[in-house]
């Protein structure tokens, strides 16, 4: 049956976190139908999930304008749909997309992904990044460094002053685009080391080179990355185990919340998940993508 499932991906009550569309019964489409597809959704990432092979669930991930080696908050939702729909009972599953496979449970609510191992790429200069984002130099937090880092995707780490510099970024527009392909980046994750409340240790904003969604409410991926790089650069204080709570998506309306439990040897980031929308693919729109 072609089914589509909208969900909330870390979130931290009904309408926040990260939206995602989940189809099903249409991974053997073509690319451009999936394409098609989520660009009519036109949230920040949908997901195209296959049947089930020797224990493995493969699945695509769309933006509205490109397909994705892997995202985190698509790779939750995932896990969370076929957990609830297609093995109850089952508490940890693995999914395969472009990237490899991955990992995912559930635990006490909350699901969880083992991302890939970090690669570090290189250092650039920070105030250079910061003005990208329409702030002065004393924006910036010059004791760490602004770092390429990847589990995926590869982001632009780069460590902020205070919470007050992280909500006067702008996304940048055409020169947001041109730096982060000049630097071989999908995006910067712009952090800082407080809360805006109580809630979490540390403040993000995920700012995309994408026109269609300019910055996303919630980037489990590049959380992945900034655990790595602050278990690196022991931000804020040195650790063996970085876990902390990160808030993202405030800014935007889509408060949301990412967990993270990242050692040398593991990189993980939970969230929770909630269903939004269940439903099927109407008879017109099923007879369009045939053809």
């Amino acid at each position: 049956m072609r089914t589509v499932h909208t969900y909330d991906v870390f979130n931290v009550g009904p309408m926040t976190g990260n939206q995602l569309a989940v189809f099903t019964g249409l991974f053997g489409i073509s690319d451009s139908n999936m394409q098609k597809l989520a660009k009519e959704m036109n949230y920040a990432e949908s997901v195209f999930l296959g049947n089930e092979e020797d224990g493995i669930w493969p699945y695509r991930i769309f933006t509205p304008s490109e397909e994705l080696p892997f995202a985190g908050h698509p790779t939750l939702g995932t896990a969370f749909h076929v957990m609830d729909n297609f093995l109850e009972g089952v508490s940890e599953i693995v999914l395969r997309c472009h990237a490899g496979d991955i990992s995912v449970l559930m635990r006490d609510g909350i699901v969880w992904m083992n991302q890939q191992r970090a690669s570090f790429g290189k250092k650039v200069d920070p105030i250079y990044a910061a003005r990208v984002l329409s702030l002065n130099s004393d924006a910036v937090d010059l004791t760490f460094p602004a770092q390429i880092v990847s589990t995926g995707i590869p982001f632009l780490v780069l460590p902020l002053a205070s919470v007050q510099a992280l909500q006067k970024a702008s996304h940048g527009g055409p020169a947001l685009l041109n730096y982060c392909a000049e630097i071989g980046v999908k995006g910067i994750y712009a952090v800082t080391a407080s809360g805006r409340d109580k809630t979490h240790q540390i403040s993000a904003r995920s700012m995309i080179a994408e026109k269609a969604v300019p910055e996303d409410p919630a980037t489990g991926s590049a959380c992945g990355c900034f655990s790595a790089w602050a278990l690196e650069h022991s931000y804020p204080e040195s650790s063996e185990t970085k876990k902390l709570v990160v808030g993202q998506g405030y800014e935007i309306g889509r408060p949301s919340l990412l967990f993270t439990n990242t050692r040398s040897d593991q990189i993980m980031i939970g969230g929770k998940v909630s269903l939004v929308i269940r439903g099927a693919l109407g008879p017109s729109l099923s007879k369009y993508i045939n053809q």
